[in-house]
């Protein structure tokens, strides 16, 4: 491992370090295994190796700070308020596709566990009461999948246990 990037890594919150579980906004849930050095258009460049549920991507280490597309895996208490969240009422998503889509993109580009489970809920309920869309639909499946690949990593249960309790929580849902 290169020491420029331990003395960088000593500085930050060691989001990035190796055996670190991180969310990344597009790949999800991944486990970071080290460092390697690529060489991409003739330039040398350290990368984190990320392993993840469908495969292996690297993250540049010089642009860890700058990044919003990947963040920490959720705390426990994280996790728990989340729980709460998916609990609550379900807020009513706008009958104009326009509208809901500006939302999930919004709630997406925060990234937070806690706005997933919002998102969560509020296109579940929506999905059992009126119209989603079928690429909504599809959405709506992947971001259940992504919440609970962090469930599961968080409080280290199967992803099969962590699915079976979040559908007994959404199909209780009302107004």
């Amino acid at each position: 491992m290169d020491a420029n990037y331990q003395k960088t890594n000593q500085k930050d919150n060691n989001l990035l370090s190796k055996g670190n579980w991180v969310v990344h906004c597009n790949y999800g849930i991944g486990q970071i295994k080290g460092v390697e050095k690529k060489q991409i258009g003739g330039i040398e460049t350290l990368y984190f190796r990320v392993e993840g549920e469908y495969g292996i991507y690297w993250l540049p280490v010089s642009k860890k700070k700058k990044s919003n597309s990947i963040r920490a895996v959720a705390t426990r208490e994280q996790l728990q308020k989340a729980m709460q969240e998916l609990q609550n009422n379900p807020l009513e998503m706008d009958d104009n596709h326009k509208v809901r889509h500006a939302r999930i993109k919004g709630a997406l580009r925060d990234g937070t566990i806690l706005n997933l489970a919002s998102l969560v809920r509020d296109m579940s309920f929506r999905n059992s009461q009126k119209y989603l869309s079928v690429n909504e639909k599809d959405l709506l499946e992947a971001l259940k999948k992504k919440f609970v690949m962090e469930w599961a990593t968080v409080m280290r249960i199967k992803p099969k246990k962590a699915r079976n309790e979040l559908d007994k929580i959404l199909d209780n849902l009302s107004w």
